[in-house]
């Protein structure tokens, strides 16, 4: 939105949903270290597995050694999950680790944020990620408004029924 205002286009509306600015941490390596243990003992407990990392193993650690541990470990995991599964688990992480990159600049356009309010099932648990009710972006967006939808978790937003709440709020706002 920022690059077509500067190029003069008009933009009518950013519409976000339900996404995240995370918080930044002071030690991004003993996060990741608690994200990949954490993750590890989800997919255990999903699959019935007994794959063994602990954080005390990757604590210290740099990134790429965590990720190759993890992968390593994960390896044996071919066998019982879904190679989708598996491919969807690494992709996650490279979106997960690129959005927590991204640095915005302020953008001064109306801005509508549909949020879900609902903790988000069998999420692994990160400092980042405990956002307040504007999920980070109140101080870059001054005309933002949050339109907070019922019964929704980050997972099932694009579903019906939340889907069909967001499309009529979103008609309405449009057709001001």
């Amino acid at each position: 939105a920022r690059q077509l205002t500067a190029a003069g286009r008009e933009v009518e509306l950013v519409a976000l949903f339900d996404a995240g600015l995370p918080r930044p941490v002071e030690d991004e390596s003993d996060t990741l270290a608690r994200r990949f243990a954490a993750f590890t003992a989800y997919v255990n407990e999903t699959y019935g597995l007994d794959v063994s990392l602990t954080y005390d193993e990757l604590a210290g650690l740099p990134e790429d050694e965590q990720l190759a541990l993890f992968m390593d470990r994960a390896a044996a995991l071919a066998e019982h999950v879904p190679p989708a599964a598996l491919h969807h688990m690494l992709t996650s992480h490279q979106d997960t680790r690129s959005l927590e990159a991204y640095r915005p600049d302020p953008y001064d356009g109306p801005v509508v944020l549909y949020r879900a309010p609902e903790e988000t099932p069998w999420a692994v648990k990160d400092a980042r990620y405990v956002l307040d009710g504007a999920n980070g972006w109140g101080d870059l967006c001054p005309a933002l408004e949050i339109v907070t939808v019922p019964g929704a978790h980050h997972l099932n937003l694009l579903d019906p029924p939340s889907v069909e709440f967001m499309a009529d709020h979103l008609e309405n706002l449009l057709s001001r």
